[in-house]
């Protein structure tokens, strides 16, 4: 493991070897930090202190845990997706990206499907999926989210067992297939036309 806080640019031009989860507490708004090119590196996760951006590729998996200050959004952006069926990785361990800061929330780019495995109770805030439209949630954690892009139809929850509270509205009209888990869910859209 590998724990970053004022340098975290080192990483880009750096030959990291044998190192599989990093994990970065950023002690102020804006930071970068960039895996991409460190084959070696799994997960990259950004661990309480303030938001950034994390450059990684989508068989990187991304992680939020903690208390993140979002000023700004936290951001996640792949470097390698380029197609129109491209899937990644998000784990969420008690993320708290709304109750500091200007509670700025979460944006991940360019990935049409993104699969969250939660733990913990997690409050994520404005979400913005650019590209996203389907959104899988497994765990027992539970999640908070209000999606600010109009593109999500497809939300699977069938295998959460933790709490989920979708905020959907923003979604474009169009049949909306929603699975739930087994935990008090609850899914908000402007649309009835629903599956």
């Amino acid at each position: 493991n590998a724990a970053a806080a004022d340098n975290t640019g080192s990483f880009t031009s750096a030959v990291i070897s044998s190192v599989e989860n990093v994990e970065a507490t950023l002690s102020a708004s804006a930071q970068t930090l960039n895996v991409s090119a460190n084959a070696d590196v799994k997960k990259v996760t950004l661990v309480n202190g303030f938001d950034g951006t994390v450059t990684l590729k989508a068989a990187q998996t991304a992680g939020l845990s903690g208390g993140i200050q979002t000023t700004a959004a936290a951001t996640f952006a792949f470097s390698d997706v380029t197609g129109g069926a491209d899937t990644a990785n998000l784990e969420l361990n008690a993320a708290d990206l709304v109750t500091t800061g200007a509670g700025a929330g979460l944006t991940i780019a360019g990935v049409e499907t993104l699969n969250i495995n939660a733990t913990g109770v997690n409050l994520l805030g404005p979400t913005t999926l650019a590209a996203t439209t389907k959104l899988v949630i497994t765990g027992a954690g539970s999640v908070s989210s209000t999606l600010a892009s109009a593109l999500a139809k497809t939300i699977d929850g069938s295998a959460a067992t933790g709490d989920l509270v979708i905020d959907n509205s923003a979604a474009a009209a169009a049949i909306e297939s929603i699975k739930t888990g087994t935990g008090d869910d609850t899914y908000t859209t402007n649309y009835a036309n629903l599956t």
